[in-house]
């Protein structure tokens, strides 16, 4: 497994709109295991995905970003 492919091709997927691919990004970023620890780039992708619908990021970001 090589982590820098992975990361490459993820962050394209996440680019292109795949939503799961935009929630494994985020983790990348939160966890700073394959790229570099950055909870705001994290955030970011969590929205994205979250909002579009991915359950596993709406525990992070409510669809359509209500603050409750």
């Amino acid at each position: 497994k090589n982590p820098e492919l992975e990361y490459f091709y993820t962050k394209q997927a996440a680019e292109m709109g795949m939503t799961e691919a935009q929630h494994n990004l985020a983790c990348m970023y939160l966890e700073g295991k394959i790229v570099e620890y950055d909870s705001l780039k994290a955030l970011a992708w969590f929205s994205y995905a979250g909002a579009a619908g991915f359950a596993h990021s709406q525990v992070i970001y409510p669809r359509g970003g209500e603050n409750n």
